[in-house]
């Protein structure tokens, strides 16, 4: 498939694979899905008082949140046509990664490398998140004046 070059680049994605559109609702169903899973492990939990449990579960519930909202709205943005709902989509995307680089700390802060520790989770386990986690302070780090 030959892709104009006069295109923009989110209209030359869009042009090169509808395939893309499934793979973006059966990615939205999978992760609305977990979610789902993750609510109700946190209701279990809360109903059996078991609050070191309950802070770990909310936050993966607050990263499966995070990645199905941000899949929405990269999915807007990309498949929009109109400049104007194209333009709020991106900001709407950069609100949430705003948000959601604020709240990350409080999120995976002391409370819940306690509740990890509490509960055996593996240090292999805690320092891969550990990683990951400085992978996205730095890019908030980078980011934070642009996205404010």
């Amino acid at each position: 498939m030959k892709i104009d070059p006069k295109l923009h680049i989110l209209d030359q994605l869009v042009s090169k694979d509808r395939e893309i559109v499934q793979n973006f609702a059966d990615r939205h169903e999978v992760i609305k899905k977990c979610g789902e899973s993750m609510k109700e492990a946190i209701r279990e939990v809360r109903s059996r008082g078991w609050q070191t449990h309950e802070k770990v579960w909310n936050a993966c519930l607050f990263v499966n949140t995070i990645s199905y909202d941000l899949s929405h709205k990269v999915y807007a943005l990309v498949y929009e046509r109109d400049d104007w709902k194209r333009r709020l989509a991106a900001r709407e995307l950069a609100v949430l990664i705003y948000e959601a680089g604020e709240d990350i700390p409080t999120v995976f802060g002391k409370n819940f490398r306690s509740s990890c520790a509490t509960l055996g989770i593996s240090k292999a386990l805690t320092s891969a998140l550990d990683k990951d986690l400085k992978r996205v302070s730095n890019l908030w780090n980078e980011n934070r004046s642009i996205l404010k």
